[in-house]
Protein backbone atom coordinates (compact mmCIF):
# COMPACT_ATOMS: atom_id res chain seq x y z
CA UNK A 1 0.00 0.00 0.00
CA UNK A 2 1.36 3.09 -1.01
CA UNK A 3 1.99 5.78 1.86
CA UNK A 4 -0.07 8.58 2.79
CA UNK A 5 0.66 11.89 1.01
CA UNK A 6 1.78 15.12 3.08
CA UNK A 7 -0.90 18.08 2.89
CA UNK A 8 1.04 19.67 0.60
CA UNK A 9 0.96 17.05 -2.39
CA UNK A 10 -2.37 16.47 -1.19
CA UNK A 11 -3.41 20.37 -2.09
CA UNK A 12 -0.98 19.60 -5.55
CA UNK A 13 -3.25 16.70 -6.49
CA UNK A 14 -6.46 19.00 -5.65
CA UNK A 15 -5.62 21.44 -7.99
CA UNK A 16 -4.04 19.42 -10.98
CA UNK A 17 -7.51 17.59 -10.83
CA UNK A 18 -9.61 20.38 -10.12
CA UNK A 19 -12.30 19.66 -13.22
CA UNK A 20 -11.76 15.98 -12.89
CA UNK A 21 -14.30 13.93 -12.87
CA UNK A 22 -13.06 10.68 -13.37
CA UNK A 23 -10.44 8.19 -11.28
CA UNK A 24 -10.76 7.44 -7.09
CA UNK A 25 -9.21 9.82 -4.40
CA UNK A 26 -8.45 8.32 -1.31
CA UNK A 27 -9.88 9.36 1.94
CA UNK A 28 -7.12 11.54 3.27
CA UNK A 29 -6.54 13.40 0.57
CA UNK A 30 -10.03 14.41 0.78
CA UNK A 31 -10.42 14.97 4.25
CA UNK A 32 -7.57 17.27 4.08
CA UNK A 33 -8.24 19.69 1.38
CA UNK A 34 -12.03 20.15 2.45
CA UNK A 35 -11.29 20.65 6.34
CA UNK A 36 -8.84 23.58 5.40
CA UNK A 37 -10.82 25.02 2.96
CA UNK A 38 -13.85 25.02 5.06
CA UNK A 39 -11.47 26.40 7.96
CA UNK A 40 -10.36 29.13 5.59
CA UNK A 41 -13.68 30.33 4.47
CA UNK A 42 -14.58 30.52 8.06
CA UNK A 43 -11.76 32.73 8.54
CA UNK A 44 -12.41 34.99 6.47
CA UNK A 45 -15.76 35.15 7.03
CA UNK A 46 -15.10 35.90 10.73
CA UNK A 47 -12.70 38.33 10.04
CA UNK A 48 -14.98 40.32 7.84
CA UNK A 49 -17.76 39.76 10.83
CA UNK A 50 -15.66 41.80 12.91
CA UNK A 51 -15.07 44.60 10.62
CA UNK A 52 -18.07 45.12 9.45
CA UNK A 53 -20.60 43.72 11.74
CA UNK A 54 -22.12 40.41 11.82
CA UNK A 55 -25.44 41.31 9.79
CA UNK A 56 -23.56 43.83 7.18
CA UNK A 57 -24.17 43.33 3.76
CA UNK A 58 -20.48 42.85 3.23
CA UNK A 59 -20.09 39.83 5.55
CA UNK A 60 -22.87 37.67 4.15
CA UNK A 61 -22.19 38.30 0.64
CA UNK A 62 -18.52 37.22 0.94
CA UNK A 63 -19.81 34.19 2.47
CA UNK A 64 -22.40 33.23 0.22
CA UNK A 65 -19.27 33.79 -2.73
CA UNK A 66 -16.72 31.62 -0.86
CA UNK A 67 -19.38 28.99 -0.11
CA UNK A 68 -20.27 28.91 -3.78
CA UNK A 69 -16.67 28.82 -4.84
CA UNK A 70 -15.59 25.86 -2.62
CA UNK A 71 -18.54 23.82 -3.70
CA UNK A 72 -18.28 24.37 -7.15
CA UNK A 73 -14.09 23.49 -7.47
CA UNK A 74 -14.69 20.50 -4.72
CA UNK A 75 -17.39 18.90 -7.11
CA UNK A 76 -14.55 16.82 -8.48
CA UNK A 77 -12.85 16.05 -5.72
CA UNK A 78 -16.52 14.60 -3.95
CA UNK A 79 -17.22 12.67 -7.00
CA UNK A 80 -13.99 11.10 -7.04
CA UNK A 81 -14.42 9.87 -3.37
CA UNK A 82 -17.89 8.40 -4.15
CA UNK A 83 -15.97 6.44 -6.85
CA UNK A 84 -13.29 5.69 -4.25
CA UNK A 85 -16.12 3.73 -2.46
CA UNK A 86 -17.81 2.36 -5.48
CA UNK A 87 -20.70 4.81 -5.92
CA UNK A 88 -21.62 7.23 -8.85
CA UNK A 89 -22.36 10.52 -9.04
CA UNK A 90 -25.95 10.40 -8.78
CA UNK A 91 -25.23 9.54 -4.99
CA UNK A 92 -24.43 12.92 -4.44
CA UNK A 93 -27.88 14.40 -5.03
CA UNK A 94 -29.02 12.23 -2.03
CA UNK A 95 -28.08 15.33 -0.30
CA UNK A 96 -31.06 17.29 -1.40
CA UNK A 97 -33.45 15.18 1.07
CA UNK A 98 -34.22 17.47 4.21
CA UNK A 99 -31.39 16.06 7.34
CA UNK A 100 -31.50 12.40 6.01
CA UNK A 101 -29.59 13.07 2.80
CA UNK A 102 -26.84 14.50 3.98
CA UNK A 103 -26.22 12.17 6.33
CA UNK A 104 -26.35 9.45 4.08
CA UNK A 105 -23.81 11.33 1.43
CA UNK A 106 -21.77 11.91 5.03
CA UNK A 107 -21.33 8.04 5.34
CA UNK A 108 -20.31 7.58 1.94
CA UNK A 109 -17.47 10.12 2.02
CA UNK A 110 -16.36 8.85 5.46
CA UNK A 111 -16.01 5.31 4.48
CA UNK A 112 -12.70 3.31 3.42
CA UNK A 113 -11.55 2.79 -0.56
CA UNK A 114 -12.84 -0.72 -1.76
CA UNK A 115 -10.08 -2.93 -1.58
CA UNK A 116 -8.62 -3.53 -5.29
CA UNK A 117 -10.16 -2.72 -8.37
CA UNK A 118 -13.30 -1.24 -9.12
CA UNK A 119 -15.33 0.03 -12.25
CA UNK A 120 -13.81 3.61 -11.76
CA UNK A 121 -10.44 2.84 -11.60
CA UNK A 122 -7.38 1.16 -9.84
CA UNK A 123 -7.09 1.61 -5.59
CA UNK A 124 -5.25 4.88 -5.54
CA UNK A 125 -3.92 3.45 -2.06
CA UNK A 126 -2.06 1.21 -4.61
CA UNK A 127 -2.70 -2.28 -4.06
CA UNK A 128 -5.29 -4.21 -1.99
CA UNK A 129 -6.57 -2.24 1.28
CA UNK A 130 -6.76 -4.28 4.45
CA UNK A 131 -8.21 -2.02 6.80
CA UNK A 132 -4.87 -0.03 7.95
CA UNK A 133 -3.05 -3.19 8.42
CA UNK A 134 0.41 -3.17 7.06
CA UNK A 135 1.36 -6.81 6.93
CA UNK A 136 5.18 -8.28 6.52
CA UNK A 137 6.45 -9.01 3.10
CA UNK A 138 6.06 -12.23 1.65
CA UNK A 139 9.22 -14.29 1.78
CA UNK A 140 9.29 -15.56 -2.17
CA UNK A 141 8.47 -19.40 -2.08
CA UNK A 142 10.93 -22.24 -1.53
CA UNK A 143 11.88 -24.44 -4.40
CA UNK A 144 10.19 -28.07 -4.03
CA UNK A 145 12.43 -30.39 -2.42
CA UNK A 146 11.14 -34.13 -2.37
CA UNK A 147 11.11 -36.35 0.09
CA UNK A 148 13.71 -38.78 0.68
CA UNK A 149 11.93 -42.28 1.16
CA UNK A 150 13.64 -44.55 3.57
CA UNK A 151 13.89 -47.99 1.92
CA UNK A 152 11.70 -50.51 2.88
CA UNK A 153 12.62 -53.34 5.57
CA UNK A 154 13.77 -56.41 4.10
CA UNK A 155 10.18 -59.26 4.66
CA UNK A 156 11.08 -60.95 7.92
CA UNK A 157 8.99 -64.50 7.56
CA UNK A 158 6.67 -64.82 10.58
CA UNK A 159 8.29 -67.71 12.66
CA UNK A 160 5.29 -70.35 12.63
CA UNK A 161 5.24 -73.08 15.78
CA UNK A 162 5.08 -76.37 15.36
CA UNK A 163 1.98 -78.17 15.53
CA UNK A 164 1.41 -80.05 18.74
CA UNK A 165 1.77 -83.78 18.01
CA UNK A 166 -1.65 -85.78 16.96
CA UNK A 167 -3.38 -87.08 20.60
CA UNK A 168 -5.55 -90.02 19.48
CA UNK A 169 -9.28 -90.23 20.73
CA UNK A 170 -9.68 -92.15 23.06
CA UNK A 171 -12.13 -95.23 22.34
CA UNK A 172 -15.77 -95.07 23.82
CA UNK A 173 -16.55 -97.25 26.64
CA UNK A 174 -18.48 -100.57 25.45
CA UNK A 175 -22.21 -100.17 24.83
CA UNK A 176 -24.64 -102.34 27.15
CA UNK A 177 -28.12 -103.13 25.60
CA UNK A 178 -30.76 -101.69 27.25
CA UNK A 179 -33.20 -104.43 29.46
CA UNK A 180 -36.65 -105.41 27.33
CA UNK A 181 -39.48 -103.24 28.84
CA UNK A 182 -42.27 -105.93 29.77
CA UNK A 183 -45.60 -105.68 27.79
CA UNK A 184 -48.51 -103.94 29.30
CA UNK A 185 -51.23 -105.72 30.42
CA UNK A 186 -54.15 -106.34 27.98
CA UNK A 187 -57.05 -103.79 28.01
CA UNK A 188 -60.28 -105.72 29.71
CA UNK A 189 -63.56 -104.08 28.84
CA UNK A 190 -65.66 -103.24 32.54
CA UNK A 191 -68.26 -105.85 32.60
CA UNK A 192 -71.75 -103.52 32.74
CA UNK A 193 -74.99 -105.46 33.63
CA UNK A 194 -76.97 -103.26 31.48
CA UNK A 195 -75.23 -104.76 28.44
CA UNK A 196 -74.84 -108.50 29.75
CA UNK A 197 -78.77 -108.48 29.69
CA UNK A 198 -80.48 -109.34 26.67
CA UNK A 199 -82.40 -106.24 24.53
CA UNK A 200 -86.29 -107.16 25.21
CA UNK A 201 -87.83 -107.27 21.68
CA UNK A 202 -90.16 -104.17 20.83
CA UNK A 203 -93.57 -105.27 20.91
CA UNK A 204 -95.79 -104.77 17.40
CA UNK A 205 -98.18 -101.65 17.80
CA UNK A 206 -101.84 -102.75 17.40
CA UNK A 207 -103.90 -102.44 14.93
CA UNK A 208 -106.65 -100.28 15.19
CA UNK A 209 -110.11 -102.27 15.92
CA UNK A 210 -112.38 -100.28 13.30
CA UNK A 211 -111.55 -101.13 9.92
CA UNK A 212 -110.76 -97.50 8.02
CA UNK A 213 -113.80 -96.79 5.79
CA UNK A 214 -113.40 -96.88 2.13
CA UNK A 215 -113.07 -93.53 0.28
CA UNK A 216 -115.90 -93.23 -2.14
CA UNK A 217 -115.93 -94.26 -5.49
CA UNK A 218 -115.74 -91.04 -8.00
CA UNK A 219 -119.04 -90.65 -9.36
CA UNK A 220 -119.36 -91.07 -13.43
CA UNK A 221 -119.46 -87.65 -15.50
CA UNK A 222 -123.04 -86.54 -16.56
CA UNK A 223 -123.67 -87.40 -20.06
CA UNK A 224 -124.54 -84.16 -21.89
CA UNK A 225 -128.49 -83.61 -23.08
CA UNK A 226 -129.34 -84.46 -26.29
CA UNK A 227 -130.92 -81.22 -28.31
CA UNK A 228 -134.03 -82.68 -29.42
CA UNK A 229 -135.45 -80.87 -32.61
CA UNK A 230 -138.74 -81.13 -34.86
CA UNK A 231 -138.62 -83.81 -37.50
CA UNK A 232 -140.56 -81.15 -39.36
CA UNK A 233 -139.71 -77.86 -39.04
CA UNK A 234 -136.18 -78.51 -37.38
CA UNK A 235 -137.18 -76.52 -34.53
CA UNK A 236 -135.63 -76.81 -30.94
CA UNK A 237 -137.80 -78.56 -28.70
CA UNK A 238 -137.61 -78.08 -25.02
CA UNK A 239 -136.99 -81.23 -22.89
CA UNK A 240 -140.30 -83.44 -22.25
CA UNK A 241 -141.88 -81.31 -24.94
CA UNK A 242 -144.45 -83.39 -26.74
CA UNK A 243 -145.71 -81.13 -29.25
CA UNK A 244 -143.35 -79.06 -31.35
CA UNK A 245 -144.67 -75.05 -30.56
CA UNK A 246 -143.66 -74.10 -34.65
CA UNK A 247 -146.13 -76.64 -36.32
CA UNK A 248 -147.94 -78.63 -34.22
CA UNK A 249 -146.15 -81.65 -35.04
CA UNK A 250 -146.36 -84.40 -32.52
CA UNK A 251 -142.60 -85.23 -30.82
CA UNK A 252 -141.83 -88.62 -30.95
CA UNK A 253 -140.73 -89.81 -27.46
Amino acid sequence: MAPKKSLAESYQLFFNNLFNFNGRTRRSDFWRVVILNTVCVGVIVGILSAAFGRESTVASTVNSLLSLAQFVLQLGLVIRRLHDTGKEWTYYLLGLIPFVGWIIVFIALVTDSDPGDNKFGPNPKGGVDMGGFQGQPQQPAQPYAPVQQQPAQPYAPVQQQPAQPYAPVQPAQQYTPVQPVEPAQTYEPAQSADIDQPTQPIAPAEAPAQPVAAAPAPAEPAQPAKAAFCTNCGTPLAEGAVVCPSCGTAVNG
